[in-house]
């Protein structure tokens, strides 16, 4: 009973959610519940006083206006069911997106440190698969909703309905008074409820099997999942094709992915045994129910207890109330097991922002002039206790030109999430002019940094939405951007202007570009945000030599008075720049320019620059 209190409430969180975020679904579902409930009594009852009027030989007036009642009725109701339906329907459709809609906008508003971790990323991955494979979560709350409103007011109808079936009382033969005893009565109920709810309890058994399964299904779905998307991005073709890949993964595919949900599978195996015993157990218990209530009222009609045309409405009407009974214990039963599933959707929901997210205002300097200081800086991610970085001191002023280079994992890139405060360090303190970031306004501190990461994201939209990042776009600006850039607005290929879209996942006559391309463009995104600190993660690592030399020869034009840091592992574009930190474990352990560096030849920059150097000599 605990359990499911548990559950139960978490299932009322999930309603009074969908009711702030989607009240239109909960208003249609209420209706289809309700009419559903009440409509199919109209055309029980109605049926049942026409054989009545038959069976005593009324006027043929009452008949035909009985007739047209019934047909009327049934036929309003029809359309006002249909329509309530459709209504439903669009609703259920809007809120497969909504869902997703609500778990997106949690991402996107946590931390990125919390973002950022495996544990998030998993606990997300598990709440989709449920939906795949099951369709328990968030989404089964709406029908457990309709179901609860459904099966009480069936029931509650039902029982008006079939009140006189036990409260007549009009024998004509004493050898039948025990038909309507109150013990008689009571046993009946009793049997009836019985059945009810031993086929419910059946039943839930077999529910409470698809906890137990839930890992292996979504582990299948998981990795079914992965292979499908892999096995059908053309990006991957010419791996697939080469190394015959294709075959590989359907092997995989078959014996991993599918083995939950294959014949020979924990779910086939399951339905072959105790499972698929007890949900036909169950089935088979129900039509006892049906046969105790045949054999109840059909004796009452024929020991002249009740009207021959009360025979349909009364079996019509226990049968759906004792129907429905069992669908509302069926229903308490799934409720238990979907608060299970729904314990992922709140342990994402209520994960908490820990970052302290500042008050006071970025200065907006026309002069630009900031300056930045990482003072005895240390830092390990959250679930790791290795320092990525350790005791970093740097300070670097407006219009200066920084490079960050080393092997991977160096610390580069950490290095550069702190700075935009995606991360806080785990010891020291980063100052923006003298004040430590983590005063300002996270996301006016946000907006002073104009960044290309080397993972960067184009979408499939038009050309000066993807450099804007915004439907409303400065047209002159975005050209001057991509120009900068080293992007050609005047090839061909753009047949539609800046309105043409890129790929062809959204519009068919999209364009695919070149990796080069796309980074010319991330780059004019970059210059777009006309931010004062610019900072590019290997911005031309896709770019072929002349237009890298072309984007640095430019360099100072692009950035112009603004403070520019990038990180390269070509060394050769690091002579563009004013000052040199070379990374090595964590630490900065050379620090100045391309021509100093240089002279230290037992220095790791010397190293590398001769380890490059030495391919084009």
């Amino acid at each position: 009973m605990k359990q499911f209190k548990l559950n139960f409430s978490r299932t009322m969180t999930a309603w009074k959610l969908l009711a702030k975020e989607q009240p239109n679904l909960m208003i249609s579902t209420l209706l289809l519940s309700l009419s559903n409930a009440l409509f199919p009594y109209i055309t029980i009852y109605l049926s049942a006083q026409i054989i009545n009027t038959i069976a005593n030989a009324l006027n043929r007036e009452t008949l035909v206006q009985q007739i047209i009642l019934t047909i009327a009725l049934t036929a309003g109701t029809t359309i006002i069911k249909a329509v309530i339906k459709r209504y439903s329907n669009a609703q259920r459709d809007l809120f497969m997106y909504s869902r997703e809609q609500i778990l997106v906008t949690k991402l996107s508003s946590l931390d990125y440190a919390d973002l950022d971790r495996q544990y998030v990323y998993d606990l997300y991955s598990q709440i989709k698969q449920n939906e795949n494979w099951s369709g328990m979560g968030l989404y089964h709350t709406i029908e457990l909703f309709e179901n609860y409103i459904t099966s009480l007011v069936t029931v509650f109808t039902a029982l008006i309905l079939s009140l006189p079936l036990f409260t007549i009382t009009t024998v004509q033969s004493n050898a039948y008074a025990w038909i309507n005893h109150p013990m008689v009565i009571a046993v009946l109920i009793a049997v009836m409820l019985l059945i009810t709810l031993l086929s419910s309890f059946i039943n839930n058994i077999s529910e409470k099997n698809t906890v137990k399964m839930a890992d292996s299904a979504r582990l299948a779905n998981r990795l079914y999942q992965y292979f499908s998307e892999y096995t059908t991005n053309k990006d991957n073709a010419t791996d697939s094709r080469m190394y015959d890949q294709f075959n590989t993964i359907l092997t995989v595919m078959v014996s991993d992915c599918n083995n939950a949900f294959s014949v020979n599978g924990i779910f086939a195996r399951r339905a072959k045994t105790c499972t698929g015993f007890l949900i036909g157990l169950s089935q088979s218990i129900s039509v006892l129910l049906t046969t105790v209530v045949y054999l109840y009222v059909c004796l009452k009609a024929w020991i002249n207890n009740i009207p021959i045309g009360s025979v349909t409405l009364y079996i019509a009407t226990i049968t759906q109330c004792f129907t429905a009974l069992q669908q509302l214990f069926d229903t308490v039963s799934k409720t238990n097991v979907n608060g299970e599933f729904l314990k992922n959707v709140y342990d994402l929901l209520n994960m908490e922002n820990k970052m302290y997210q500042g008050s006071l205002t970025t200065e907006k300097r026309l002069d630009n002039n900031y300056e930045i200081e990482f003072r005895d800086v240390s830092f390990h991610y959250p679930d790791s206790d290795t320092m990525v970085l350790s005791h970093i001191n740097l300070k670097f002023n407006v219009g200066s030109k920084l490079a960050l280079v080393g092997e991977n994992g160096s610390g580069k890139t950490t290095l550069i999430k702190l700075l935009c405060r995606l991360y806080d360090p785990s010891e020291g303190e980063i100052l923006l002019n003298g004040i430590n970031i983590r005063k300002y306004n996270y996301i006016e501190y946000m907006n002073i940094f104009s960044i290309v990461f080397q993972d960067f994201k184009l979408f499939a939209l038009p050309l000066d939405e993807n450099v804007a990042t915004s439907t409303d776009t400065d047209d002159s600006k975005v050209i001057q951007c991509l120009q900068q850039a080293g992007f050609d607005t005047s090839t061909s290929i753009l047949h539609n202007g800046l309105k043409t879209y890129l790929y062809k996942d959204v519009d068919e006559s999209g364009i695919q570009i070149s990796g080069g391309e796309a980074q010319k463009i991330a780059i004019a995104r970059c210059l777009y945000k006309d931010a004062p600190f610019i900072i590019l993660d290997e911005p031309t690592a896709a770019l072929d030599p002349l237009s890298e030399i072309e984007i640095y020869e430019k360099f100072n034009d692009l950035v112009d008075n603004k403070t520019a840091v990038y990180i390269s592992h070509r060394l050769s574009s690091c002579k563009f720049a004013d000052e040199i930190a070379v990374f090595d474990q964590g630490q900065i352990i050379q620090f100045g320019n391309h021509h100093s560096l240089l002279q230290d030849h037992t220095g790791k920059y010397y190293e590398m620059w001769q380890a490059q150097a030495q391919y084009y000599q």
